[in-house]
């Protein structure tokens, strides 16, 4: 049995629920998948035959929660094929064997119904006219991460004071009574001068690269990082980051409701390479579309909108039950929590916010958007995974307003940034930027065009 490429869409509902509906140019009497896979179901042989994550899986009484679905690798594949619209095997869209057993597990255990569309654990198939909005969706992750927030600073009923030691070139040994879970490096930067809140970028509490918004929670040492230090590696990477961030929220916002944006992450690459980026997945239906001067042009204006607005990055340690519960809509944060959760003993996942939106990212980021001055979308390359799946690498170029380049520069870097970036020209560039620093007197930065 095969089933047309894009007749299943994934559909956000509401409640924090999730189904897949049929395109409207599919009728749903044209798409019964109950016979075949009863047919299969029964051709497929013994449980015994079940990998043994599926048999443990199907012994327990409880629900089968989402979290622990995606640690199973065989409803992993199940999963990601679904939500690129297309259920079965990579080569051409037919019910394979493995979705066949994980359905078996799935309708077994847990009431798993599959009548004309497919439905998980938690999860419902739902009209199109109730799935939530780019824009509701954007809200709803802003409010609990309001809402976390809230409740973690209601962990500190009464106000304590720590101890920051400044040990800066300027003014070395001050010593700034600050409260605790509540002042900022950023507040520290203002009891020095207004140079340094312009200028800093980033901050190192105790030797560790820390937010210039995050709250310090115990007596410490710190200085401050800008663009004009000896060695700005800190700042530029966190720089790019930004840049990718604010990118990703025009994009998620850019099609409107006509068209899904699957938001999947953002490349840890340097400056060096040339542009920053993030990986996406849109509508099949766009599949086909290529983005013009004008489309990128229109990217780019949303983005200095957002710039212009001056709106501080936020960060916020959460855990992953909580990130989970914003990102529920997308299965690829969804993994990409559950990986950055089993990274550390307390299951903790960073998260970061400016304006309304909200990703997730290990950070630091700078303080503002508007730290950003020069700044374009320039390039879009596919990334072809498999058949069922296209990512789409956006990439732009940007400079901070504490670094101005000359028009002509700024032509030259803009060219650049459209040839696609990859994590393997990442570690070539590394790799060739550190040789370079080895050769130079006093390790003194070098300019790598």
């Amino acid at each position: 049995m095969t089933l047309l490429p894009g007749a299943m869409r994934p559909v956000e509902a509401t409640g924090g629920q999730r189904g897949y509906a049929l395109h409207p140019q599919h009728s749903a009497a044209n798409i019964d998948i109950t016979g075949p896979l009863e047919r299969e179901l029964k051709a497929e042989g013994e449980e015994s035959q079940l990998p043994l994550a599926l048999r443990a899986a199907a012994g327990k009484e409880e629900p089968l929660q989402p979290e622990n679905v995606i640690k199973l690798s065989l409803l992993q594949s199940f999963l990601l094929r679904l939500h690129a619209g297309i259920a079965g095997t990579e080569g051409g869209g037919a019910v394979g064997a493995a979705d066949v057993l994980a359905l078996r597990v799935l309708r077994r255990t847990h009431g798993l119904a599959v009548r004309r569309s497919f439905l998980l654990p938690g999860f419902v198939s739902t009209p199109t006219v109730s799935r939530l909005t780019s824009d509701e969706v954007i809200q709803m992750r802003n409010e609990l991460f309001t809402k976390e927030k809230e409740r973690q600073l209601s962990l500190y009923p009464r106000i304590e004071k720590i101890e920051v030691k400044y040990t800066g070139k300027s003014h070395p040994g001050s010593v700034f009574v600050m409260n605790k879970a509540l002042s900022t490096p950023y507040n520290c930067a203002m009891h020095l001068s207004e140079w340094h809140c312009r200028k800093s970028v980033l901050a190192l509490v105790d030797g560790e690269v820390w937010d210039m918004y995050r709250p310090l929670t115990k007596s410490c040492e710190i200085q401050f990082l800008t663009f004009k230090d000896e060695d700005p590696e800190e700042v530029n990477k966190a720089y790019w980051r930004s840049c990718a961030m604010i990118m990703a929220s025009v994009l998620k916002r850019a099609f409107k409701d006509e068209y899904s944006v699957n938001l999947i992450k953002a490349p840890e690459v340097p400056v060096i390479s040339g542009a920053f980026c993030y990986d996406v997945i849109l509508d099949d239906r766009l599949n086909d579309w290529k983005p013009t001067n004008d489309n990128f042009r229109s990217l780019t204006r949303d983005a200095r909108k957002l710039i212009h607005k001056d709106l501080p990055f936020e960060m916020l340690h959460v855990e992953a039950k909580v990130a989970r519960e914003m990102f529920q809509h997308n299965g690829y944060k969804m993994e990409m929590i559950e990986r950055k959760a089993s990274q550390n003993m307390e299951g903790i996942v960073t998260l970061h916010r400016f304006g309304d939106f909200v990703d997730v990212s290990e950070g630091p980021h700078i303080p503002r958007t508007s730290f950003c001055f020069q700044y374009e979308i320039t390039a879009a390359h596919n990334l072809q995974t498999n058949p069922s799946q296209l990512i789409r690498r956006f990439q732009g170029v940007s400079l901070p307003i504490h670094l101005k380049a000359h028009h002509t520069v700024w032509h030259k870097l803009l060219e650049r940034s459209k040839r696609l970036v990859t994590e393997e020209k990442y570690l070539e560039a590394a790799a060739e930027c550190h040789e370079a620093k080895d050769g130079t007197e006093e390790g003194k930065t070098v300019n790598i065009n």
